[in-house]
């Protein structure tokens, strides 16, 4: 019976590691770049909501494909 488990977790663990790999295949890294202070401003807003820079930005860009749309309005300026 020991054995019927251990192999039973061994399959678990090998699953699971599988099916990691196979999302981390999908998983792109997008760079961008900011000042000093802004990093450190959103960084810390982060952590105060519990979630990190690469959640809170798959956020917003999930956020953006589902409204189709910014979420917040962007306005140019005029020359006069």
């Amino acid at each position: 019976m020991l054995c019927f488990i251990t192999f039973i977790l061994i399959k678990s663990i090998q699953y699971a590691f599988h099916s990691q790999q196979k999302e981390d295949i999908f998983m792109r890294t997008i760079c961008i770049r900011v000042d000093d202070e802004t990093k450190e401003q959103f960084q810390e807003f982060c952590d105060s909501a519990g979630i990190s820079l690469s959640a809170a930005i798959t956020i917003f860009l999930k956020s953006v494909i589902r409204e189709n749309k910014l979420p917040f309005e962007i306005k140019g300026t005029r020359s006069i």
